[in-house]
């Protein structure tokens, strides 16, 4: 009963506005304490009511003997003196008991209980019956009387539980407060607080969300809990027509919630019916703590319908025919057959607890007996049971009954295999998963060479299509391989997939070419080398510098093995390098670089265009040079055919007059170019006068 009361009044736990809080009144530290007691506020056309109800039996019984103290105060612009004025001037107590016999007159049954808990005599034998039962019977009675206030103003405030102010002023605050007309000894006796705004009417909203669910000759309601309205009860209404209602209820429904119901948030009604199939509306409305009644709710149809299945089917067997059909019969007694029987079903799963699906295409004929599964599932368990169904879908169903097939069909090979391996040697598989819908799982095999025998790699079968492996990168092996089987839940295994061929990461430079030997001539540097012999090498690169310290690639071909440098500069040094790289571009340098100095030719060029002139009694001899400010020139002269002697060494000019000459003899000359660094070209062909 404890329960009941806390359900019916949760609509009046309520407290003080937070502006209340804010008043210096001796009172105003009682206001967000736990109470026991609970008060409610609502301004209609006749004034503010005030409702309110004790959260425990003690204050409930001290209430109706000694009564209850009311005051309110009026809040607005020229409000100035703070206090609160009785409403008033004795307590407020339920009615006297002769006032009660007006209830009598109206037969309101409900209003008396409430005069039997106020005034009748409710003192109990605690020996004789028990503390226990004792104190459920004064709860019980307690909880009666609010109930009954709960549905009924003139029971409220017949029950001392109510109060109308009239004296009110439109578009103004007022704050009442409550408490016991006396303190209880251990009870603490609570001051409760509610504000009223007069400016507009609150009105009820009818419930929500109304629905109907049609069942075995009744129909379920259910609506929302609105938290908002905070309804203590409903009446349902019921129309054969759509147009002329009657109240289901005489008493306000509510509807009783332990401390292990899932949730409040909405409120059912069970309306049990003659006859299923006959149309009903309904409609709901609600009554506030006030006594206040709401709007209808929206109508909603419903009706009852025949949920009793039909009686199940028995004795049934199963027949295997070659591996590939199973024959399923059943008996139904005649003395079962009812008016409604519309005949059978067949259903299977590959589970014997759930997942039963119908395979027999319509309603099989109510004479009939047996049904042939065509094409069952090899490769999983097969259960099945048959169902009597009658013409509103009802179905009487049959114990499971099992059909052993053997399977000797493999899956098919896995396909679209791919897969990596990063750079610290994680390997990652995927392939489309089978379509097998007794698929049992995968194994994955692997080798380090594709002709060389395959070793399992996992230890358990796969269940996901995917497989991580871990393998060692620091290896001569370039590529590892793999390949998938998949097997079914008979244990029956696949072809192999296509191998699946994954290259390893290459962390390992490749072998370093090494310069084999060297020749430098008068017009060219020679080089010679030894390639590489890593495998995965891709190609050579050789490289020269100067003295500047640049770097600069020399083109040569795959495989070739020599160079031949054309582009040198006599006594230039010059410095080479050559490097391999592979396919995962990791280079090798040769671990010595080769300098070399360029030599140039052994002589330098000669002198051209030598002439000799007759010019002033002498000889002139000329000649052509090239920057002739890095040169000098050897002048040789012969007399009469005799030996080649120096006869003057030039410098800066490409002529000389030999003036000490005589007619009767015979000259020759011939001129050879020195160079600044003292390298010589060849002498010149003799040229005679």
């Amino acid at each position: 009963m404890k329960q009941l009361i806390l359900l019916t009044f949760s609509f009046i736990l309520l407290t003080c506005l937070p502006s209340i809080g804010q008043l210096n009144t001796p009172d105003s530290t009682q206001i967000f304490e736990k109470k026991n007691l609970a008060i409610k506020g609502k301004y209609t056309e006749e004034g503010v009511i005030i409702r309110w109800a004790p959260l425990l039996w003690e204050i409930w019984s001290a209430g109706k003997d000694q009564g209850y103290v009311l005051e309110k105060m009026v809040l607005d612009s020229t409000t100035k003196d703070l206090g609160f004025t009785p409403l008033e001037k004795d307590k407020i107590k339920p009615w006297p008991l002769d006032r009660w016999k007006s209830f009598l007159a109206k037969g309101d049954t409900i209003s008396l209980i409430a005069a039997q808990g106020i005034y009748g005599d409710n003192e109990l034998d605690y020996q004789e019956a028990g503390i226990l039962a004792a104190s459920q019977a004064l709860e019980n009675v307690y909880g009666f009387s609010l109930l009954a206030a709960d549905y009924s103003r003139e029971c409220a405030e017949a029950s001392g539980l109510l109060y109308v102010d009239k004296n009110i002023e439109k578009n103004k605050m007022y704050i009442y407060r409550l408490c016991l007309a006396n303190p209880i000894a251990d009870v603490p006796n609570d001051t409760v607080y509610v504000n009223v705004i007069t400016s507009n009417y609150k009105t009820l909203k009818p419930p929500i969300s109304i629905k109907s669910a049609n069942e075995e000759k009744s129909v379920n309601l259910q609506w929302q809990n609105q938290y908002s309205n905070k309804f203590s009860g409903y009446y349902i209404e019921r129309s054969e027509d759509n147009k002329h209602f009657s109240r289901l209820n005489k008493t306000p429904y509510v509807e009783l919630k332990s401390d292990l119901t899932k949730s409040n948030a909405h409120i059912g009604y069970r309306d049990k019916v003659a006859e299923n199939y006959t149309k009903y509306y309904y409609r709901v409305q609600g009554i506030d703590p006030f006594g206040d009644l709401s709007p209808y709710t929206e109508v909603v149809m419903g009706m009852g319908v025949d949920k009793t299945a039909p009686a199940s089917p028995v004795d049934i067997t199963t027949q295997i025919i070659n591996n590939e059909e199973v024959i399923i019969n059943w008996k139904y007694e005649s003395e079962a057959f009812e008016a409604d029987m519309a005949g059978f079903q067949v259903l299977h799963s590959t589970s014997s607890n759930y997942g039963f699906e119908v395979i027999s295409e319509g309603i099989i004929d109510r004479g009939a007996n047996e049904y042939r599964h065509q094409n069952p599932i090899l490769n999983k368990e097969n259960y099945y049971m048959v169902a009597a169904v009658d013409t509103a879908g009802n179905r009487g169903e049959s114990v499971r009954v099992h059909a052993a097939l053997i399977d000797k069909i493999p899956p098919a090979a896995p396909v679209g295999l791919s897969g990596s391996i990063d750079s610290n040697g994680i390997v990652s598989i995927v392939w489309d998963m089978g379509e097998e819908v007794d698929l049992g799982g995968y194994d994955i095999y692997f080798a380090n060479q594709a002709d060389h025998i395959f070793s399992k790699k996992n230890n358990k079968h796969l269940s996901q299509n995917a497989f991580r492996d871990s393998i060692q990168i620091k290896t001569l092996t370039s590529e590892i391989f793999y390949y998938v089987i998949a097997l079914d839940h008979s244990y029956n295994a696949s072809k192999k997939s296509e191998i699946l061929a994954l290259k390893r990461p290459d962390i390992i430079t490749p072998i370093a070419p090494l310069f084999k030997s060297y020749k430098v001539s008068s017009e060219a540097i020679y080089l010679e080398w030894i390639p590489s012999q890593s495998e995965d090498v891709s190609f050579h690169t050789l490289e020269r510098k100067n003295a500047e310290g640049i770097w600069e690639p020399i083109e040569i071909d795959v495989g070739q093995n020599s160079y031949t440098d054309y582009q040198v500069i006599e006594n230039e040094y010059l410095v080479y390098r050559i490097s391999a790289t592979d396919d995962a571009g990791l280079v090798s340098f040769c671990p010595d670089n080769l300098k070399l100095q360029a030599s140039g030719p052994y002589f330098i060029p000669e002198p051209k265009n030598i002439n000799i002139n007759q010019e002033n009694g002498g000889i002139k001899l000329s000649w052509e040079y090239e920057d002739i400010s890095k040169h000098e020139f050897v002048v040789y002269r012969s007399i009469n055919d005799k030996k080649l002697k120096t006869l003057k060494i030039v410098k800066n000019q490409t002529f000389l007059i030999d003036a000490e000459v005589k007619e009767e003899n015979n000259y020759k000359y011939a001129v050879k170019a020195v160079r600044a660094d003292g390298k010589e070209s060849q002498i010149s062909n003799l040229i005679s006068n």
